[in-house]
């Protein structure tokens, strides 16, 4: 069983309760901020209000890693849950008034495949009587690693529905015999005793239900293809959405209207932007949308913080916007908008009986406040902020800007200037965000931040193949590594040397996962235009990292989008051009990073410490691959530190 560390005190600044206040924006503005504050985990953060409206649980953070605080909203802690011994929480959710679900996950691997473990306990709402909530099928062993009587699940924390009319049971899927195909189970979350609702279906790792909690979508892998399959209704046949008259048109199914038949669907409008339609799935009818927007896709449907049913949609310009469905929290979140004008706020826990709204607030220079908002009452309360330590008023804003790449196409971006300095002939930071098909916003970012007020302009760039920005924008990053999506990032540099922003010989580009592929590329491709490059969790090996993912149920399909088209991916793999560096590159890299793999790093620094080039390997002992720890954000933003000190604050 995995081993939790009980030996816990924490001490939390909420005074024992709400308090009436506002969250502390006077603070003088100060020119140097520990390193600590931006690289701290957010505390109090995760929150959930209990579904009697009595109870918060959120994550704190407790010698660098997170841990679960129960409280009541009057009172004294009620209880905590640790973390686990090599594991991290991942996440947690209130399954009923007493009791909690809490997600552990943990880096490990299978046939010498690294991977990525989940389990998944159940805890009273004072922080015992923890239970495995997931049992053996038969008489297999669940363990927390390799090497038990037999292999466990890897995957143990898929939750199909919360069932809240049920509060005693969760639907779960589980590949528990390890062939690839996930069955259903019907959990008693006091016990862990199970019944199994579907046995399993080839080619199928998900599921999902409808509003009146019944199975109606599948969808996963099997060897060579996608599979995506529903039911008309409750008790009809499963159907492929391939085989519908209007599953050849890019369109999938993302939720279920109160009325079982019609379904609610992302497809793409006439400007080729993702909108969200509905579908009557037992006459094939498409029927009108009900999000669509001219400029960007929308994000992702909203669901209930309760009953986890469908209630709005969230889209992003620069910064998230819902729509909602339901009456009542529009007018809430008119209600909130107006109290907090300078944030981005969501609902994100309610108890409607009460009255009581559980808000959080964030924006460029707001990593998170939370607040209760009593409708009863007309007040709202300040509980908690996420980062003690950054005041917004200290923080620089981030500017939106566009650029036109170098055939002509505007590419949307964001700037970040340090806050009280002069604008011109500043180092520079040239920060390609992962994916590759992700994005940025105009949202609060610890490492932007950061490199801010150490003086650096800071550009980051949605170049094609960022998702957001329609079908065509994102679809021209496919195979497109060191391609188009490479030339774009190239070309957002020069930006910024045309508008006099950077000194052209104080720039320097980084990024994480894709984006640290990016900056290596970016040294050998124009070298000329960068002085130095950061990669972080990087992808480094190309034709090293499809071959370990084709390890996985899926793999053969999602790599086909990786290289660049037409080239053999050691042309566009840094490993295999570390000849052609000739600027200093550092790479950071954790030892558990179970998405790519650490002996990356470690053959890539090797090889270019052979060929006499100037590298720096700083290997973190944990954090994952989006450094989870405290300690593995300290060691890399301290590292970069002093690696941009060294080579664009002194260079001329």
């Amino acid at each position: 069983m995995l081993n939790l560390v009980f030996a816990i005190t924490v001490a939390l600044a909420l005074n024992g309760g709400l308090v009436s206040q506002s969250h502390a924006e006077d603070a003088q503005k100060s020119s140097h901020i520990p390193l600590e504050a931006f690289a701290q985990l957010k505390t109090a953060s995760g929150m959930q209000l209990s579904p009697d409206g009595t109870h918060l649980a959120f994550f704190v953070v407790h010698e660098g890693r997170q841990v679960i605080i129960i409280q009541p909203l009057q009172g004294k802690t009620a209880g905590v849950i640790p973390t686990g011994e090599g594991a991290e929480i991942s996440w947690f959710r209130w399954i009923n008034k007493t009791r909690l679900a809490v997600s552990y996950a943990y880096t490990s691997k299978r046939y010498l495949t690294t991977t990525r473990e989940t389990r998944l306990y159940g805890f009273d709402l004072d922080g015992k009587n923890m239970i495995n909530l997931i049992r053996p099928r038969n008489k297999q062993t669940i363990g927390t690693r390799l090497g038990t009587e037999k292999v466990p699940a890897q995957i143990q924390d898929k939750v199909v529905d919360w069932l809240p009319e049920d509060p005693d049971h969760i639907l779960l899927s589980l590949d528990s015999d390890l062939d690839g195909n996930s069955e259903v189970r019907l959990i008693d979350v006091g016990s862990g005793h199970f019944s199994e609702v579907i046995r399993g279906n080839d080619g199928i790792q998900n599921y999902g239900t409808d509003q009146q909690n019944e199975i109606r979508l599948a969808w996963g892998y099997d060897r060579n293809s996608f599979q995506n399959r529903y039911k008309s209704s409750a008790k009809g046949y499963w159907r492929s959405i391939s085989d519908t008259p209007w599953g050849g048109k890019g369109i999938d199914i993302v939720g279920f209207s109160p009325d079982p038949k019609i379904a609610y669907v992302s497809g793409y409008n006439e400007r080729g932007r993702k909108a969200i339609f509905q579908i009557n799935l037992e006459t094939d009818e498409v029927l009108d949308p009900i999000f669509s927007h001219d400029q960007v896709d929308y994000d992702h449907i909203v669901k209930h913080p309760v009953t986890g049913k469908p209630v709005g949609v969230q889209y992003t310009i620069d910064q998230p916007k819902i729509i909602y469905f339901d009456d009542k929290l529009t007018r809430i979140q008119a209600t909130v908008d107006h109290a907090l004008p300078k944030t981005i706020n969501r609902v994100v826990g309610l108890h409607e009986g009460k009255k009581l709204y559980l808000i959080h607030a964030m924006s460029d220079v707001e990593p998170g406040v939370y607040y209760l908002l009593d409708m009863k009452s007309k007040e709202l309360q300040f509980i908690a902020e996420t980062m003690p330590g950054i005041t917004p008023k200290e923080m620089a804003p981030i500017q939106v800007v566009s650029y036109k790449n170098r055939i002509g196409v505007p590419i949307p971006g964001y700037l970040t200037l340090p806050k009280g300095r002069d604008t011109k002939n500043l180092p520079a930071i040239v920060l390609v965000h992962g994916g590759p098909h992700a994005r940025d916003t105009q949202m609060f970012d610890y490492m932007v931040q950061f490199l801010a007020n150490r003086g650096y302009a800071v550009l980051q760039s949605n170049f094609r193949g960022s998702e957001g920005f329609g079908k065509a924008f994102e679809n021209a990053g496919r195979q497109q590594w060191g391609g188009r999506m490479q030339d774009d990032v190239t070309d957002s540099a020069q930006w910024l040397i045309a508008q006099g922003i950077a000194d052209p010989k104080r720039i320097c580009i980084a990024g994480a996962s894709y984006g640290g592929y990016a900056a290596a590329m970016g040294l050998i491709k124009t070298p000329e235009l960068f002085r130095c490059g950061i990669s972080i969790s990087a992808v480094l090996n190309m034709a090293g990292l499809i071959a370990h993912d084709r390890k996985y149920i899926g793999g053969t399909v999602w790599t086909k989008s990786m290289g660049l088209n037409g080239v053999d991916p050691d042309e566009v793999s840094p490993y295999h051009r570390a000849d052609e560096i000739t600027k200093p590159l550092l790479i950071i890299h954790a030892e558990d990073d179970h998405r790519v793999r650490y002996r990356q790093a470690e053959k890539m620094a090797k090889k270019m410490k052979k060929q006499k080039k100037d590298v720096t390997l700083v290997t973190l002992k944990d954090g994952d691959h989006h450094m989870d720890t405290e300690a593995a954000r300290i060691d890399m933003l301290a590292a970069m530190e002093k690696f941009l000190a060294k080579h664009l604050k002194g260079a001329k």
